[in-house]
């Protein structure tokens, strides 16, 4: 006899978001790879092994926020959208939906933020946002 496993779960459908108004972050501050102390580069022996990666984004103070790498073109994204604003046309235009999962994937993990009913939202915040159901 096979055990219950309780009630149905419906996985949430992403929906397209990428008509949206984002907003870099502010509780990060990107660092490049040049900028990064020499003790916290020792730390991280992976840093000259990926030639894409253009350095960390940090936790500014009272963030309790993780360090996160980013490559190359997530930096410019977060570089672009200091201010909040629309994703950039060169993103945008023949998008599929890899690039909605990555930017879903960008303000699950804070990188992000959407606007949602005016407010500036990531992470679980974000939830409603971005997913149906």
């Amino acid at each position: 006899m096979e055990a219950w496993s309780g009630f149905p779960v419906k996985a949430p459908q992403l929906q397209q978001i990428l008509g949206g108004t984002f907003q870099a972050n502010p509780s990060y501050e990107l660092v490049s790879i040049e900028e990064i102390s020499s003790a916290e580069k020792e730390l991280s022996q992976w840093l000259n092994e990926d030639s894409d990666l253009y350095g960390v984004l940090r936790p500014r103070e009272n963030s309790r926020l993780g360090v996160k790498s980013v490559c190359r073109e997530t930096a410019r994204l977060f570089q672009q959208l200091q201010q909040p604003g629309r994703l950039p046309d060169s993103l945008v235009s023949g998008a599929s939906q890899t690039i909605n999962q990555d930017i879903v994937e960008l303000v699950l993990d804070g990188v992000l933020a959407v606007e949602r009913e005016g407010a500036m939202v990531w992470g679980p915040a974000a939830f409603a946002a971005i997913c149906n159901g």
